[in-house]
C-alpha cells in the first residue's frame, strides 16, 4: 500500500492519474441574507429533462422551506439583477449553472450531473459551491410519468443545494451583517 501511495506521489514517472475533486465548497459567511434573488438557472447542458425554469421554481420552494424569503421571479427578471448590482433591500443573489444534467432515460429514477452555484451580496462572494449531484427518486413512491419523476428529482436536488448554503438569520436576529 505504501509503495502504491509513493508511486502515485511520483505519478508522472509511474503513470498514476490524479482524479479531480468532485466537489468544492467555499462558504465565506455563517449566515446568509434572509432575502434571495434567484437568477434564471443557466443551462449549459441541452439534454432533455433539464427544465431550467422548473429547477428555478424548485429552488425558490426549497429556499422558503429553509427559511429564506425569495424575491419574486418576475421582479428579479425585470430588475435585471446580476452579480455586480446589489439586489434590492440588500438581498443575496443566487446564481446556479448546470454544467451537466443527466436524467435516466424513460421514467427517471436517477439524476446525476455537475453544478456550480454562487451566492453574492452587493457584489461580494458569500458562497461558491461546485459539486456532482447524484439524486435518486424514493423507491417507495409510486412510479410516475417522466415529468412527475423529473419534478420530484428537481425538488430533491433543490433542497440539497439550498441546504448547502449558509442558513438565513433566525427570526429576530439582526439581518444587517
Amino acid at each position: 500500500v505504501h509503495i502504491a501511495l509513493l508511486g502515485c506521489l511520483f505519478g508522472g514517472l509511474l503513470g498514476c492519474q490524479q482524479t479531480a475533486p468532485t466537489s468544492r465548497e467555499l462558504l465565506r459567511v455563517e449566515v446568509a441574507p434572509a432575502e434571495l434573488a434567484i437568477l434564471a438557472v443557466e443551462n449549459q447542458d441541452s439534454r432533455r429533462g433539464t427544465d431550467a425554469e422548473g429547477l428555478r421554481e424548485a429552488l425558490a420552494a426549497a429556499a422558503v422551506d429553509a427559511g429564506f424569503s425569495p424575491l419574486g421571479r418576475r421582479f428579479v427578471d425585470q430588475a435585471e439583477i446580476d452579480l455586480d448590482v446589489p439586489a434590492p433591500e440588500n438581498a443575496g443573489v443566487l446564481r446556479v449553472r448546470l454544467r451537466d444534467w443527466q436524467p435516466d432515460p424513460g421514467p427517471p429514477t436517477r439524476l446525476s450531473g455537475q453544478i456550480h452555484a454562487t451566492l453574492y451580496q452587493g457584489g461580494e462572494l458569500l458562497a461558491d459551491l461546485q459539486y456532482r449531484i447524484d439524486s435518486r427518486s424514493d423507491a417507495s413512491e409510486p412510479a410516475a410519468d417522466w415529468q412527475g419523476q423529473m419534478a420530484a428529482l428537481r425538488r430533491q436536488f433543490a433542497a440539497e443545494l439550498i441546504g448547502k448554503l449558509p442558513p438565513p438569520p433566525k427570526v429576530g436576529e439582526n439581518a444587517a451583517r
